[in-house]
């Protein structure tokens, strides 16, 4: 499958959805989802923010940030196209969405090992490499036990670069 995973600064505030259902549920994670049938990465990232938090973005402010490869046991071929977007628009809301809750971070709340158990998986490894001026891909292995997933390993991919 293929998924977009955005990381929004919203007003100097970082958005996180807190996931209802799904891989991650009862974590906080980037707004994203999947694609649907032929939909490019970029459109994909701007329905799922819109659907889950309101916020109307345009390509204009995303950034490519790279690419994620993960597997675990049940989907050994996932890749996640990752973007950082810059919102500073004082006249938009977020709404709620049945989706989950979006709340708000800092960039220290987000990357304090104390919080880990908060996120999902490399949530804090992804936020920190996002909103600099490099692209990177990397694959990360999922190991699954008691419901939950863990990271086994992180590499960087030399084949995406």
């Amino acid at each position: 499958m293929q998924y977009t995973l955005g990381f929004v600064k919203f007003n100097n505030n970082n958005l996180l959805i807190h996931n209802n259902v799904g891989r991650f549920e009862n974590k906080f994670n980037g707004i994203g989802g999947h694609l649907l049938d032929n939909e490019k990465p970029i459109d994909g990232l701007i329905r799922e923010i819109k659907e889950k938090s309101g916020l109307n973005v345009i390509e204009e402010i995303i950034k490519p940030e790279g690419t994620l490869k993960f597997q675990t046991d049940h989907s050994p071929h996932d890749t996640v196209y990752i973007y950082s977007v810059i919102l500073n628009d004082q006249s938009q809301e977020i709404v709620a969405s049945e989706k989950g809750e979006i709340l708000c971070f800092s960039d220290a709340d987000v990357c304090n090992p104390e919080n880990r158990d908060r996120f999902a998986p490399a949530v804090a490894y992804m936020f920190y490499n996002c909103f600099k001026d490099e692209v990177w891909s990397y694959k990360i292995l999922y190991e699954s036990k008691n419901n939950s997933m863990s990271i086994v390993e992180i590499m960087k991919d030399e084949k995406c670069k």
